[in-house]
This record gives C-alpha cells, sequence and structure tokens, in this order.
C-alpha cells in the first residue's frame, strides 16, 4: 500500500496504467509522474504508440507490473506472452529505423 516512487520517478516519462487496481495508482503517481489510464495492455499499447508519433526520443517501455492483474490474465506469464504479442504486432512502430 506505501509506495514510494522517489529513487525512480526522474526516470518515468509517463506511466500507463491497466487493470481493475487504477485508481490506486492514480492516487500514487498523480503528483510525481505523468499518466494516462489506458484500463487495458491492448489500449496501453495504443497509447503508447500514439505518443510514441508525437516525441520519438523517448524509445523504451518498460513492463512492470506493480500488482496482479488477474482481473485480465490468467497468470504473469499470460500477460507476459501478451505483452510480448502486442509489441511483435506493432514492431515496425516501435522499432523504427
Amino acid at each position: 500500500d506505501n509506495i514510494n516512487i522517489s529513487n525512480f520517478k526522474n526516470n518515468i516519462v509517463k506511466a500507463y496504467i491497466i487493470g481493475k487496481n487504477f485508481l490506486f495508482f492514480k492516487k500514487k503517481l498523480h503528483k510525481h509522474v505523468d499518466y494516462k489510464i489506458s484500463g487495458t495492455l491492448e489500449r496501453a499499447i495504443q497509447d503508447i504508440i500514439k505518443d510514441f508519433k508525437k516525441n520519438l526520443s523517448h524509445k523504451t517501455v518498460l513492463l512492470s507490473p506493480a500488482s496482479a492483474s488477474y482481473d485480465q490474465f490468467l497468470n504473469f506469464e499470460h500477460r507476459g506472452n501478451k505483452f510480448k504479442s502486442l509489441v511483435k504486432k506493432n514492431e515496425k512502430l516501435f522499432f523504427k529505423k
């Protein structure tokens, strides 16, 4: 319940919040980090791509689950595999040369 982001907030450009605990994370992040409530992983990827197109200087996307996501996925492997498949599906947008 007590999340301290002071050690890494300067390295975060934006957080994309998904899942049923979105209000908890919104409350924790709103004073420290730019964020968007995406709701689902699919929507988060779409939001990330949209933001990439606006500012191509920020090119690192880190999937950093902060809580269980059983509301959307069977387990952590399912969540990770879904993330990988969404990135692969959109790799031309993520990995422009």
